[in-house]
């Protein structure tokens, strides 16, 4: 099961960010738990290019009147996410079915157990009961389930249906991971790099990781490119990071895909030549799986006519996308988009629209949006409009949750802009 930005989560509930800073010529990487912003001074709103990848991503930080592009690389594992019994629907909607799994279940029927555990876990034809999932999961764990350990050791992590106790996630993943189970051990990787339930162990979190992506599991695969791209825990290695990278992306994994089109703008970082058409190629993988962080860049590329023409309406359906997804760069690149001076028709309403909404939600990797800028579009409107678009910015934050990655709550960050946090093993 997977921890991704639109999934559950477990150490970074499905993400931590790789954060590239870029002072001028100087570049660095860093990964960050789900979203983080250096502060920076800008004299007027730039759109911004988001990257995020997992578990999370890069920044780079131009000149204040340029483009201010960040990956993050989003960890996308745990076991919540792989449900696949529930998506050819749902086996429980039949009683006679559920009074059938569940005697099976109380035999010891592992399998069954699963399926009862998730339904209860998720409300599928019975009542959603955190503790009573715990329970079957428990069961099926104790016979030696790998799925059903991984499942628990985030039950345990995240305090779902159980107290919260990182000892005892370490050691349920710990017992799926020597099963050779990928998902337990991404993130048995993930709690000794943190230091969750046991002392940090950099060698023992990269051997995890390493074993986890040459099984081919995607989000192990995207953060090893991470490692190496970084020298972190693993000499550093420019062509062997952008390999794995590339070997997530053709899973079909978005955070890998939306890193993809990061390497292709970001040179120094990745040793690939500067190639604006496969940043969209890329990126629009990613965009077309709804992964919110490609959606934003892909609309600054087509606002820039980087790699595609310029088209500002196509530029705002992906702002507005990725926006509505709770995504607040993309807010902000929305406002800039209709306000911006090189607008010939300034849409001042929309503008202050997505101006409230870029305050409410704060961007990833980016300094949070000036309340200045929306103060100076007021007066622009008559007061009976401003105050009609404020009450429509309460009805669509309602309706539109901030996602977890624009969470200001990056371990990553923090342990990879410390300055021995790079050093190779």
């Amino acid at each position: 099961m997977w921890l991704r930005i639109l999934f559950s989560r477990i150490i970074s509930p499905g993400s931590a960010f790789l954060k590239i800073a870029k002072a001028r010529d100087t570049q660095t990487l860093s990964f960050r738990r789900l979203g983080c912003a250096p502060a920076c001074t800008r004299k007027r709103a730039e759109p911004r290019a988001e990257v995020l990848c997992g578990i999370e991503w890069f920044l780079l930080d131009q000149s204040a009147f340029r483009l201010r592009p960040r990956a993050a690389v989003l960890f996308a594992a745990l076991c919540l996410a792989s449900a696949p019994a529930f998506s050819q629907g749902d086996p429980l909607q039949n009683k006679t079915m559920t009074n059938h799994l569940l005697d099976r279940a109380q035999s010891g029927h592992v399998q069954e157990q699963l399926v009862v555990a998730r339904a209860f876990q998720l409300g599928l034809g019975v009542d959603r009961d955190l503790v009573e999932a715990a329970r079957w999961f428990h069961k099926a764990a104790d016979r030696g389930n790998p799925e059903a350990q991984c499942q628990l050791g985030f039950l345990y992590h995240m305090g779902s249906g159980v107290p919260r106790d990182d000892r005892e996630a370490f050691m349920w993943f710990q017992r799926a991971a020597v099963e050779n189970y990928a998902p337990a051990q991404f993130d048995l990787s993930l709690l000794l790099l943190k230091g969750l339930g046991a002392s940090p162990d950099l060698s023992q979190a990269v051997h995890w990781l390493m074993t986890a992506a040459q099984q081919n599991f995607p989000p192990a695969q995207t953060n090893l490119g991470i490692y190496y791209l970084r020298g972190y825990g693993v000499p550093p290695d420019k062509s062997e990071g952008v390999r794995w990278l590339r070997k997530a992306a053709k899973h079909h994994y978005a955070p890998a895909e939306f890193l993809m089109g990061t390497m292709y703008r970001t040179p120094s970082v990745s040793g690939l030549k500067n190639n604006p058409a496969q940043a969209v190629y890329w990126y629009r993988k990613a965009a077309q799986q709804q992964y919110a962080p490609a959606q934003n860049n892909l609309g600054f590329l087509y606002a820039e006519g980087a790699g595609v023409p310029v088209d500002t309406e196509e530029a705002r359906k992906w702002y507005r996308l990725a926006a509505e997804q709770g995504y607040g760069g993309a807010a902000s690149n929305l406002a800039k988009s209709y306000a911006g001076p090189d607008n010939a028709k300034p849409d001042v309403a929309s503008a202050y629209f997505w101006a409230l909404v870029a305050l409410r939600h704060p961007a990833v990797l980016s300094p949070p949006f000036q309340p200045s800028v929306a103060a100076s579009l007021r007066p622009r409107l008559s007061s009976e409009e401003a105050s009609r678009i404020e009450a429509q910015v309460q009805d669509w934050l309602k309706a539109h949750p901030q996602t977890p990655d624009a969470a200001h709550e990056d371990w990553f960050t923090y342990l990879f802009t410390e300055p021995s946090a790079a050093s190779a093993q």
